[in-house]
């Protein structure tokens, strides 16, 4: 999956998702975090975090994407693959809320490609993330 990581297409995605980092409300952590989700109709969102002094009130960048591609295209929207990037050395994934929140609207094969600031970056797939997924019973 590597060499998938740096194709075009992931390169745009891990390109949006840094763009979007840049808007990142992060006064307490200092940690700029920006998502990119591609659907499967080929549309784009992205979403940065948003901090906020009672740390559970805090958006992730990933919510927030997930957040403007349901408001955007509905319930009914898929999503082919989720980029994520950070302004850490290290690559950032999804904390467990959002693992769990964007699994729902993961596609069959939906992936996870994330980038750090010194980009090095990863590709993998999403359900891999979340084995045993909270679902509707």
């Amino acid at each position: 999956m590597g060499n998938e990581t740096k194709s075009d297409s992931w390169q745009e995605l891990l390109s949006r998702a840094k763009q979007a980092a840049a808007h990142a409300h992060a006064p307490y952590s200092r940690l700029r975090v920006g998502a990119a989700i591609l659907t499967s109709e080929g549309t784009t969102h992205t979403g940065c975090n948003i901090e906020n002094p009672s740390f559970s009130a805090t958006l992730c960048a990933e919510r927030v994407a997930l957040a403007n591609m349901v408001s955007t295209e509905g319930p009914e929207a898929r999503i082919r693959a989720v980029a994520i990037w950070c302004s850490e050395k290290n690559p950032c994934y999804p904390c467990g809320i959002c693992r769990q929140a964007l699994i729902p609207w993961c596609g069959e094969g939906a992936l996870l490609v994330t980038e750090s600031a010194d980009g090095a970056a990863e590709s993998l797939p999403f359900a891999g993330l979340l084995p045993y997924p909270f679902a509707n019973l």
